[in-house]
């Protein structure tokens, strides 16, 4: 579900930003920490992020308009990483994903990276409806197992990679 939102509040950004003619784009910085944590497995889930959106085209061979929307590291990635040592970059930006999972054994996995988002919203320019989308999320991260809470006793870090794609057409569409 929160995917197909995704593709909806990333299109009503670049409305809001009034994208009118191919090329036109807009940065909009948020850098906030967005949580999906639980708790009590998941006990830290958080990633920040920037927007920068651009429209593409106003008429692809299809007749509908393209939008690419990036979710991207802000500048200085997330405030305040649950560790010190979380600050390390994992690519070439600052890191901006971090999650500390509790394991069955009491050990915690502590996980940090650089997470961007790309979502291609295809738009009908007659009603403004979208009429496909595709959203390409990969992870790049560390992880490092901690005997504690305080992830101050930890395994040297190994690297990870987690790619989520996401489709979505209309019935006429496919």
């Amino acid at each position: 579900m929160s995917d197909l939102l995704t593709f909806f509040v990333d299109y009503q950004l670049a409305v809001r930003k009034h994208l009118a003619k191919t090329g036109d784009h807009a940065y909009f910085p948020h850098g906030k920490p967005n949580s999906w944590a639980d708790g009590h497995r998941v006990t830290i889930g958080f990633d920040c992020v920037d927007f920068e959106a651009t429209l593409e085209s106003t008429a692809t061979a299809k007749g509908l308009a393209f939008l690419r929307v990036r979710h991207v590291p802000p500048p200085k990635g997330c405030p305040n990483p649950p560790a010190p040592w979380m600050a390390d970059r994992v690519m070439d930006s600052a890191n901006n994903w971090f999650q500390v999972t509790k394991a069955a054994d009491d050990r915690f996995e502590a996980d940090y990276g650089q997470e961007t988002f790309e979502a291609r919203i295809y738009v009908s320019p007659d009603d403004g409806r979208i009429v496909s989308a595709e959203l390409d999320n990969p992870i790049l991260f560390n992880t490092r197992v901690c005997k504690d809470a305080a992830l101050k006793d930890c395994a040297p870090p190994v690297r990870g990679r987690i790619l989520r794609a996401i489709q979505l057409a209309t019935q006429e569409d496919r």
